[in-house]
């Protein structure tokens, strides 16, 4: 499960705010007997980036948010050597 717009961290200040809500990722998780794999912040550079055409990790290298995805990618690269090592089919539809 991947958490989208899990918080957002005010860019003046730092202080980190759930407007959705807190912990309701890891809830459904656990109900569906799996893990939080990753958690996008809300920031408006996310959307301009989309908007320019250019992927922000191009962008803003740097960012937090740029973090984020790259640790998004790790934990995917994770858990697919885990299955395939383990002999589980990964399907892509």
């Amino acid at each position: 499960v991947v958490e989208n717009m899990s918080h957002f961290v005010c860019g003046t200040c730092g202080t980190k705010t759930y407007i959705f809500g807190e912990d309701g990722c890891a809830t459904a998780a656990r109900e569906l007997g799996t893990a939080v794999i990753g958690e996008i912040p809300i920031d408006p550079r996310i959307r301009q980036a989309a908007d320019s055409g250019a992927p922000l990790v191009l962008l803003h290298p740097d960012s937090p948010q740029t973090s984020a995805y790259d640790r998004l990618a790790d934990s995917v690269i994770d858990a697919v050597k885990t299955q395939t090592a383990q002999g589980i089919d990964i399907v892509v539809e």
